[in-house]
């Protein structure tokens, strides 16, 4: 064990004896391992949050689902899909034939809940709630589906349960 810098002991205060001095300053591993005794713990826990962490964070899963939106035409179809422009929403598509919205979402953005929320907020009913009538009154004339007639109307008015809802079984 070389010291790297030789100090006498009779000079140095803080060296009482030639051990003490050699020990303080020597470059052996194990006083280097005392000195820094959780070293390698730190570079682990680093490690774990600069690798795992984020990891964990960003890759939150992307949940796809298909329901139906009531609607008539293309521009049903781009209101319905600007709704949904919004943050969480991957993806939307709108198919006017089938009345079926695909959506991709992540759900810790955006909730199924919040989605059918923004889609009645334009005006149009989905399977799980109906756009109020004020906004679904203001729509244009071409895009109003909840006639009696209509074809695409999700809940016919003689379908209907007299145990539903009052602002479901208002629209009779």
């Amino acid at each position: 064990m070389k010291p790297i810098l030789k100090i006498d002991s009779e000079k140095s205060p803080r060296a009482n004896n030639r051990y003490e001095a050699l020990n303080t300053f020597s470059t052996n591993k194990e006083n280097e391992r005392l000195a820094y005794p959780n070293l390698s713990l730190l570079i682990l826990v680093f490690a774990l949050f600069s690798f795992v962490v984020p990891n964990q964070i960003w890759a939150q899963k992307k949940i796809e689902t298909t329901f139906i939106v009531d609607g008539e035409c293309d521009m049903c179809k781009k209101r319905i899909e600007k709704s949904l422009d919004t943050r969480g929403v991957l993806f939307s598509e709108w198919n006017v034939e089938t009345k079926e919205l695909f959506v991709a979402f992540r759900p810790g953005k955006i909730s199924i809940d919040e989605i059918h929320a923004l889609i009645n907020n334009v005006g149009h009913d989905t399977e799980r709630s109906l756009a109020p009538d004020s906004v679904y009154n203001n729509i244009h004339h071409c895009c109003r589906y909840r006639s009696t007639s209509s074809p695409h109307m999700i809940t016919p008015p003689d379908t209907l349960s007299p145990n539903a809802p009052a602002h479901i079984r208002s629209h009779e």
